[in-house]
């Protein structure tokens, strides 16, 4: 990652999503608390989703990609004890960098309306450090998000924050922010080497030189190619309600063989022809 070129990071609903965005180009993904809960329980983002479910969802992108995943963890689940044996069982599964965020439990998703109440800077720094601690791996990152702007918190405290957040051991800090300018001011005011994400869900049209210019290395794009997939699901099966058949929306869906292709069906027919003896009785 660097400030010249920011890291584009999207946001698979699944396996097969993350298989796409891996054929694509993209060079690692988000393991998004929202989306793993939408598409795991059909529920909104309020801390419903056990660290099981969410390990679950998280693995099986890491196992259908060769890609990094970024493994969104809320607050941990729970206090610095709980942080730390997330961080094992995340090591263990697999991702590459894990989320902690400086919210209270139970939080809400940056999305949602509503005040925020921040965990202590101690209570933070703890888990941080519980987290740098308890790595298997010692390549695997740790990422601090704060919610600082959330919680009506000004830009000097928050950056107070992140510095202690940088200093306890945190290998990148992920200011979020409904609006532009906080970010903006915050990333100018940014003076240590750890570098810092922006996930600009509110600021869809921000381009990443522009996203460069402000002084963010990488960039969430997290909820993307979950709308992108529910939007073109509602236009194709409207089409067919309505007419009867999918013959005005086949141009709008990828084919069968495209779908054989990005799974690696010809892979494993190879496998099943050199392992599995084929039987020839009757019997």
């Amino acid at each position: 990652m660097s400030r010249a070129t920011p890291l584009p990071i999207p946001g698979p609903y699944d396996a097969l999503s993350a298989q796409l965005l891996e054929r694509l180009g993209f060079k690692a993904i988000w393991g998004g608390g929202m989306i793993s809960t939408a598409a795991t329980l059909g529920t909104p983002d309020v801390s419903l989703l056990t660290v099981t479910e969410h390990l679950r969802f998280c693995s099986s992108l890491a196992e259908a990609t060769g890609l990094p995943v970024v493994a969104d963890c809320d607050s941990g689940y729970g206090d610095a004890l709980n942080v730390a044996r997330t961080v094992q069982l995340f090591d263990r599964g697999g991702v590459a960098a894990i989320v902690i965020e400086d919210q209270r439990s139970l939080k809400q998703a940056s999305l949602y309306d509503g005040s925020r109440s921040l965990a202590s800077r101690r209570e933070m720094v703890g888990k941080i450090k519980a987290a740098v601690d308890s790595r298997f791996d010692e390549g695997l990152m740790v990422w601090a998000r704060t919610d600082s702007f959330a919680a009506g918190v000004e830009v000097a405290e928050a950056l107070e924050r992140a510095h202690a957040y940088a200093e306890a051991g945190a290998d990148l800090i992920v200011p979020v922010s409904r609006t532009l300018e906080p970010l903006r001011a915050f990333a100018r005011a940014w003076d240590r080497p750890t570098p810092l994400c922006i996930i600009p869900t509110f600021f869809p049209r921000l381009s990443l030189s522009e996203i460069a210019e402000l002084g963010f290395s990488a960039s969430v794009v997290s909820l993307a190619p979950t709308l992108a997939a529910l939007h073109g699901v509602e236009q194709v099966m409207k089409s067919f309600i309505a007419c009867g058949s999918l013959s005005d929306t086949e141009e709008m869906m990828a084919s069968f063989d495209g779908i054989c292709d990005l799974v690696g069906y010809d892979k494993y027919r190879a496998l099943a022809a050199r392992y599995i003896e084929k039987d020839t009785s009757s019997q």
